[in-house]
């Protein structure tokens, strides 16, 4: 558990850092989750997907949703 938290926590730090088009992977990640697919790529241009970054979307979705306990 402590490996998964640690790896997570430097995922996190990463994706906030690496930025794509002016916002950070999270941000991407975030916006995802509040639409649907169709409405993102109509949006923004590009599809998007947080499955392709490991803990992306466990990340984005407890930024959403809050953290699952």
């Amino acid at each position: 558990m402590i490996v998964h938290s640690l790896a997570r926590s430097r995922a996190k730090t990463r994706y906030e850092a690496s930025r794509y088009k002016g916002k950070s992977l999270i941000d991407w990640a975030v916006l995802w989750f509040k639409m649907s697919n169709n409405a993102f790529f109509r949006l923004y241009g590009f599809n998007f997907n947080p499955h392709e970054y490991p803990y992306l979307y466990e990340i984005a979705r407890n930024i959403v949703y809050g953290k699952a306990n």
